[in-house]
Order: C-alpha cells, then structure tokens, then sequence
C-alpha cells in the first residue's frame, strides 16, 4: 500500500509481472533433483510477483473512476478478477492434461522388447523385487508396474514445465502492455481547500 502510494502503480506492475515471469520460467527447468529451498525460492519469487500487480493493478483503475462510480468499478473489477482466474486455471488444467497425454505417447514406444535400455531396468527391477522376497511372476508384474508409473511421473513433469514455459511466454509480453496503463491523475484539491485558498486571495476590503 505505501509503495503504491508514492510509486507509479506502471512500474509496479511491471516489477511484479517480470518478477511472476521470471518465476516461471525458472520454474520450466524443473527436474525431478531440483533442491526444495530452490524451488521454494522460486515459488516464493512468484509470490512477490503476484502481491505486487494485484493492488497495483485495482488501485490504477479505481483511480481512473469517477467517485460516484467507485462501487461499481470495484464490482467489475472484482468480477473480471474472478473470472480470469477461472478461465486461466481451467484453460491450463485442460493444456496439461494434453500435453501429459503427449509426453505418454512419446514415451510408449521406448518401451517395448526392441530397447536394451528397457530390458535393463526391467531385469534390475525384476531382480530387486525378487530379492525382496516376491515370487517370479509377482516380481516381474511389480517391475512393470514401476516402470509404468516412472513413465507417468515424467510424463506429468514435462507436461508442468511445457506449461510453466507458456506462461513464462505470456508474462514476458505483458510488461509491454503495462506501459500504457494511464498515470496517476494529479490529486484534486478538496471543496475545504479550495475554500480557505479561496479566504487567503480575497482582498481586505471585500
């Protein structure tokens, strides 16, 4: 709130959708041996982001509102808000979902007879089990079973980071945009004010 009073709510926004950008794109090198305080860090650089657009971006339009208007203008914009963020979530659950059905279909078919690759783990899995005490045919039922979730776990990591990236994309495009958000109009003085001015410049005699 005070940086939003004594700073231009453009640069904040600026600030805020490059930092929510930035976020993201690191967020699209994820792996499965990303340290967690790194990745904490970079969630918690999102969050800066985010706390710095969202007032910055309702305090510059109620500022370009009449006063009478303000509760309707607040309503909208709340509306707006809401919405958006409804058809954000559901337009990226609906990308990752495809593109998690993608990185399973690309996968697929490495996995079949002709990969020694797939062979070798197969058999180590096999034998690890088997060492646990399963029997053959348990042992070799849990070893495709885990080959088959790795298969899903990376394809769902992929599919997160094809999305992190998109959104890294669009992020980057709109600090651009953000330029042109109207500054903030010079404050008005009020009837009070413009009273006693009025007192101080009116001559003696009057």
């Amino acid at each position: 709130g005070r940086l939003g009073d004594r700073i231009d709510a453009r640069w904040l926004l600026i600030s805020g959708l490059a930092a929510f950008g930035l976020s993201m794109w690191l967020l699209s090198g994820l792996s499965a041996g990303t340290p967690f305080a790194t990745l904490a860090l970079w969630i918690a650089l999102s969050r800066i982001g985010v706390a710095s657009v969202m007032p910055s971006a309702n305090a510059a339009a109620m500022r370009q509102v009449e006063p009478a208007l303000i509760p309707f203008a607040a309503s909208a914009a709340t509306f707006l808000t809401q919405a958006g963020g409804a058809f954000g979530v559901n337009g990226l659950a609906i990308l990752l979902q495809e593109r998690m059905a993608f990185h399973r279909a690309a996968f697929a078919p490495s996995l079949n007879e002709r990969n020694p690759a797939f062979l070798d783990a197969l058999a180590a899995l096999r034998v690890e089990a088997e060492f646990a005490g399963l029997a053959a045919p348990d042992a070799a039922a849990h070893a495709n079973a885990a080959l088959s979730s790795a298969m899903n776990a990376g394809a769902s990591l992929l599919a997160f980071r094809d999305c992190f990236c998109l959104i890294a994309c669009v992020f980057a495009l709109l600090p651009a945009i953000a330029i042109f958000v109207p500054a903030r109009p010079p404050p008005q003085p009020s009837k009070r004010s413009a009273l006693q001015a009025s007192r101080q410049v009116r001559p003696a005699g009057a």
